[in-house]
């Protein structure tokens, strides 16, 4: 008797020994796409610059483009900024002679490539022309191109298309117009839409592989001073629908990435309407079926200017939208950014910047469930004129700094939809032109990076350096609903911290593979997965993985 009960006391510890070697060997190998790192930082060289798209590279790192100004002088120019992972600079580069518009357009390439399309004035017919550039992965021009037509052309969007060519928008002369290039550059067609007064398109999207779609705002049709203007085309560049989204007051979109394509098959337009009387526009927000039909359309805002630039939708199926705002400082325009469920109820609001300072933000990137990204421009911070300015939220939109959480207003304008059936298509063609350009390259070290916050969902535990990497136990436990993890750093080192339930299927990610500075730490986690879901009672593994380190620690959740 005494001998069975032995052995069945062994079975289970070989057991028991042999699932916690599946669970190690499973979390080593399970992956997470969560990051904690929150901060505000401005990149600021010798001029003036604007965020106005932010991607994520296929190195992990990042590149930023927008327009540059060189001190002691009026002339824009293109540029792009690589950053590494750990966001410190890789290489900034500047492109071209010649004077652009304010705007330029980024995409990032299949092939680790990257492209800008804007318009520059042409001195030869004193008018505005088109230029394309692409640049390899280290920001040395590959191709550029200009497309010298009558009449002036004005970019307001680029996109990759699936065949790995491109879709160039904006307004040609007072029309809108779209032009479709193969993937060297070389124009498929063009396709200028519009009515007898101004037509400008801002955004486009390839919604499938049969068609495309385009919004702006149009002055020639619809019920006010300016409608939203939403076409749908064929591959070729046929209209397949066109509508005049509005009221009787001003609605347009106004960013390149104002318009987003839903889960649904509808699309989400971002931009502004002036509903708020003469005291400025408010962000707004229209949500259109697959059918062409308005679901909801919401303003957001408070009595000053708000101008939103993009809406996206996030994860949990609400949006996220960015601008800038006048009605939250009394002198200055802050960084704007609001929350919204499916359905456009605000979920929050809140602004960035200074007391003395103009902060605008141009693009929002979802970098994972539990993290946002955007890019813009800020001449405070210590800047010398105006500076890149790159926030990193969680999903609340905490910055790890003071950010004002504001009350913005809310407001249902009701909007007709005018089907558009008269709208003008010509289809034109031109060969394009050789347009030599040079990159140059400014140094990383004359670029000054000032990082307001750098925060880890945690406290920085001010102790002496520890010597070893170590992970304690977690207080309190057993625990409801909150516990603390304390963990140390010994060097600057890439740290992923997870948790799973005792089957070994990961619950949530506190940490991901993000490089965090030597010291000692603690950090919350709150009985939550990665989807916001309250976790049951039972037992959980924490671990903590590094450069030649894992360690895992158990810890109970009670109710």
């Amino acid at each position: 008797m005494f001998r069975y009960n032995y052995l069945s006391k062994f079975h289970r510890n070989i057991k028991l020994l042999f699932m916690v070697i599946i669970l190690i060997t499973f979390y080593i190998n399970i992956q997470a796409d969560d990051a904690f790192q929150v901060f505000k930082k401005v990149y600021d060289s010798d001029g003036w610059e604007n965020g106005q798209h932010i991607y994520k590279t296929l190195d992990g790192g990042y590149l930023i483009g927008g327009v540059h100004i060189p001190a002691n002088s009026s002339d824009y120019h293109p540029y792009l900024l690589k950053l590494k992972p750990d966001w410190s600079v890789d290489w900034l580069n500047l492109y071209g002679e010649f004077s652009c518009d304010y705007c330029s357009f980024t995409q990032v390439c299949d092939d680790e490539s990257y492209a800008i399309a804007g318009q520059y004035f042409n001195p030869d017919s004193s008018s505005l022309d088109i230029f394309l550039i692409k640049v390899d992965y280290l920001g040395n021009v590959v191709q550029s191109y200009t497309y010298d037509y009558a009449g002036d052309q004005v970019v307001r969007t680029f996109r990759k298309t699936p065949d790995g060519g491109f879709l160039v928008g904006g307004r040609w002369i007072y029309d809108s117009f779209l032009m479709k290039m193969d993937r060297d550059f070389n124009p498929v067609w063009i396709n200028i839409l519009g009515g007898s007064e101004l037509d400008h398109i801002y955004a486009c999207q390839v919604a499938s592989d049969s068609e495309f779609v385009a919004a702006g705002y149009t002055m020639s049709y619809g019920m006010g001073d300016a409608d939203l203007l939403l076409v749908r085309l064929s591959l070729d560049g046929q209209i397949k629908s066109a509508e005049a989204i509005g009221s009787a007051n001003r609605e347009a979109v106004s960013g390149d990435k104002g318009l987003y394509l839903t889960r649904d098959g509808g699309v989400i337009m971002a931009g502004y309407n002036n509903i708020n009387d003469a005291n400025g526009n408010d962000f707004l927000l229209v949500k259109v079926d697959a059918a062409g039909a308005v679901q909801w359309a919401k303003t957001y805002g408070g009595y000053g200017v708000d101008n939103g630039f993009m809406g996206e939708e996030t994860s949990d199926s609400g949006f996220v939208m960015v601008g800038y705002s006048s009605s939250f400082s009394p002198q200055f325009y802050d960084g704007y950014m609001l929350k919204t469920d499916k359905s456009g109820t605000l979920e929050w609001s809140k602004a960035y910047g200074t007391e003395n300072s103009n902060e605008v933000m141009g693009c929002v990137l979802q970098d994972s469930a539990n993290s946002l990204i955007f890019s813009g421009g800020s001449d405070g911070y210590g800047s010398r004129d105006q500076g890149i300015f790159v926030v990193k939220t969680d999903s609340a939109g905490n910055s790890g700094t003071v950010d004002k959480s504001v009350e913005s207003i809310t407001r249902e304008p009701e909007l007709a939809v005018t089907p558009i059936a008269d709208l003008e298509l010509q289809l034109i063609y031109k060969e394009i032109i050789e347009f030599p350009i040079s990159a140059t390259s400014i140094d990383a070290a004359d670029i000054s990076v000032y990082t307001i916050s750098s925060d880890w969902i945690g406290r920085n535990n001010p102790n002496p350096v520890p010597e070893e990497f170590d992970l304690k136990q977690n207080y309190p436990n057993p625990f409801n609903p909150v516990t603390t993890i304390e963990y140390s750093i010994p060097r600057n080192s890439y740290v992923t911290l997870r948790i799973y339930d005792i089957t070994g299927q990961e619950i949530k990610t506190l940490i991901n593979d993000n490089l965090i500075p030597v010291g000692n730490y603690e950090i919350e986690w709150d009985g939550k997965d990665n989807n916001g879901n309250a976790v049951a009672s039972g037992t959980y593994f924490y671990q903590l993985e590094t450069e030649g380190y894992i360690k895992a620690r158990k810890m109970i959740h009670v109710k």
